[in-house]
């Protein structure tokens, strides 16, 4: 860029230059005076161009190349957070994808979990109620045979006792030799007292 403008400068020169001996060839001084006081010497567009040069030079140096720097540093870091910013929108949507594969998963499951519990349930009081019944008809029965054989025990002891009785009376009748009407009195008195004790 710098050997760029030294060569358009240095062209400039030449073709002001040129015409500067042109018009003087023409003759006319006073023009090829004024033309002179125009334009600087050769000297002082070297003078300006080489500090144009430096400047420029400097200006490279010391500005242009760290607002570059720093431009492309911008650049890169603008880039990554947008990147970043993509790839955490899209890790966000995965996520979210994912839970919702979960909870619809954990929903499906819970109903399974709890179709399974209903059917176990059911089971289990089927399971009670027939083991109810069983137990009711097993208490029933051994009530029955339990009363049963209080029967028969309290038909036993009854025939036993009156048994007892006939043997009592009638070896009170052998041993007195007493009538049937005070045999039937002993008989009625024996009842009698039976029953009062039993009524006490």
């Amino acid at each position: 860029m710098i050997e760029q403008v030294k060569e358009l400068s240095l062209d400039t020169i030449n073709n002001i230059q040129a015409r500067v001996v042109e018009n003087s060839e023409v003759g006319s001084g006073e023009l090829a005076n004024k033309l002179d006081q125009l334009f600087p010497s050769i000297y002082i567009i070297i003078a300006t161009l080489g500090s144009l040069i430096i400047l420029l030079i400097i200006l490279t140096k010391f500005l242009y190349k760290p607002v570059s720097k720093m431009v492309e540093n911008r650049k890169n870091f603008i880039k990554n957070n947008i990147d970043q910013s993509i790839e955490a929108k899209e890790k966000a949507f995965s996520l979210e994808n994912e839970a919702r594969q979960k909870l619809l998963t954990s929903q499906n499951t819970g109903q399974e979990l709890i179709s399974k519990a209903k059917v176990e349930a059911e089971v289990l009081k089927n399971m009670y109620i027939e083991q109810g019944k069983l137990e009711a008809e097993r208490l029933v029965k051994e009530a029955q045979e339990g009363i049963e054989a209080k029967k028969k025990s309290l038909e036993k002891d009854s025939y036993n006792e009156i048994v007892s009785i006939a043997m009592e009376i009638s070896e009170k009748i052998v041993q007195k030799n007493i009538s049937d009407k005070v045999a039937a009195k002993y008989l009625d008195e024996y009842l009698g007292t039976k029953k009062r004790g039993s009524k006490k």
